[in-house]
Formats: structure tokens, sequence, C-alpha cells
């Protein structure tokens, strides 16, 4: 397997923005919504191409779950939430929603962003930096 010098830096930049800024946020109702991961997810599917993307994703999933976040991170709260705060309507899947709302926040805001750079040219110019025909 050949490693691309420029992609796999990328995917390693991308990694380090993903978790440096997983805590951002926006206001969605009850719940907050954290697209970064998600928008960068897109990104890095369409710059670097399945295998590139899947490494980073790994990444960076691998490194926010160690810090308590995801859906495992969200499913683990169930026992914390009914048995050592005594919420026993707590059910196993309740902090599963916000997550989805993350998804859908970052997938959105990557369709604007890459229309943008797409009409501007700025796509193909950062394809053709990377390597990608």
């Amino acid at each position: 397997m050949r490693v691309e010098i420029k992609k796999l830096t990328t995917a390693a930049m991308m990694t380090a923005i993903a978790v440096s800024l997983s805590t951002f946020c926006i206001p969605v109702g009850a719940s907050k919504c954290f697209p970064i991961q998600h928008l960068l997810n897109v990104l890095a599917g369409i710059f670097l191409g399945p295998w590139y993307a899947v490494g980073f994703a790994f990444s960076t999933s691998l490194i926010r779950n160690l810090m308590g976040t995801g859906i495992l991170g969200a499913m683990l709260c169930y026992p914390v939430a009914k048995l050592l705060l005594g919420n026993g309507e707590a059910v196993l899947f309740t902090y599963v929603l916000p997550f989805l709302v993350s998804v859908t926040g970052g997938s959105l805001m990557a369709t604007v962003l890459l229309f943008g750079v797409h009409r501007s040219g700025v796509l193909a110019r950062f394809n053709q930096m990377i390597g990608n025909s």
C-alpha cells in the first residue's frame, strides 16, 4: 500500500482540528449540536477518499471516545443517570437524540461549505494540491 504523505498529513491535521474543536456547540432547542466531527467526516470523504477518510474518522473518534464523547459515551450516561443520580425516567437511548442532532447539523454545514468552495473553484485547486485528479 502506497502512503501518500499529503493525504496523510491532511488527515492528521483534520484529526487535530476535529478533536480540538469538539467542544464547539450550537444550542438547538433542549439539546446542543456538536457539528465539527460530522462536518470534517464529510470533507475527508470528499477530499481524501474512502481509506484516508476512514482512518481520519477512526482516529478522531477513538480520541474523542477516550475523552468520553460520542454514542458510547451517551449510552454510558444511562447507568450514571439511572443508578447514581436516581433518575428512574432515563432510558438507554436518552442521550442518542442529541448526537443525531449533531450529525444532521454537521452534515448540513458540510453541504453548504462544499457548495461554496466548489462554486469558487477552491475545491478543484485543493484536490489538485493534495494529488486528487
